[in-house]
């Protein structure tokens, strides 16, 4: 039922936690736990029911439609070799609810970044978790498309979804998040609600860099770096 938002400057670790926690990533020490069960000893195909991805990018070889790569992340729930008509259907809601279904019938290999960004966060949706972790995934979208998202990411955590989403965008923070999580050469520096953290002067000293801040006419505070 929450969205929180990943912060921090480039090589602070974002990337490097969004990999652990879908266990790309050996853990050095400790554990991770989903609903009390440990993530290193879930198989594959458990992993992949409770928690789906969206990298920032992804390189596409072979020119699978978008209907085809979206119905991908089905695999782990599907019965049958071939797509069943239940996963047709959750592709096809899938593909509306990210905005990409007029996308439908393209080859993945000839859209734009923006295009195949959609269709990777289509594929996590069509998976059906609990948990969405998402690495950047408004970077390649316009405007618009990154307000749909943002109203998205809530929707879903209204419905009791968990989000985790790496943002670069500090000003898209508080339209995405309830809360933010600050990081710092790979460790916690503030864990504060999404308002806090963008009026706390601990975001400036991490990114170092002095911050403007106001509020914009929907009264969310809004931050520019002082050149």
């Amino acid at each position: 039922g929450e969205v929180i938002a990943l912060l921090g400057p480039n090589g602070c670790g974002k990337t490097t936690l969004i990999r652990a926690l879908t266990a790309m990533l050996p853990l050095r020490s400790g554990e991770i736990l989903i609903n009390g069960e440990a993530l290193g000893s879930m198989t594959k195909p458990r992993m992949a029911q409770l928690l789906a991805t969206v990298p920032q990018e992804e390189a596409h070889q072979f020119a699978f439609t978008v209907r085809e790569v979206v119905a991908m992340g089905r695999l782990a729930r599907s019965e049958s070799f071939f797509d069943s008509e239940e996963d047709l259907e959750a592709a096809r809601s899938a593909m509306e609810s990210a905005e990409c279904a007029e996308l439908a019938d393209r080859p993945v290999t000839e859209l734009s970044g923006g295009e195949r960004q959609r269709v990777l966060i289509a594929r996590a949706l069509a998976q059906d978790t609990e948990i969405l972790l998402l690495d950047e995934p408004t970077a390649h979208l316009d405007v618009g498309h990154q307000l749909s998202a943002a109203r998205l990411f809530r929707k879903l955590a209204d419905e009791g979804k968990a989000i985790i989403v790496a943002i670069h965008d500090l000003n898209l923070v508080t339209t995405i998040a309830s809360r933010a999580i600050l990081l710092r050469d790979g460790r916690v520096a503030a864990d504060l609600a999404a308002e806090e953290m963008l009026s706390s002067p601990i975001l400036d000293e991490v990114y170092n860099v002095s911050f403007e801040r106001f509020r914009g006419t929907d009264n969310r505070i809004r931050v520019y770096p002082v050149l």
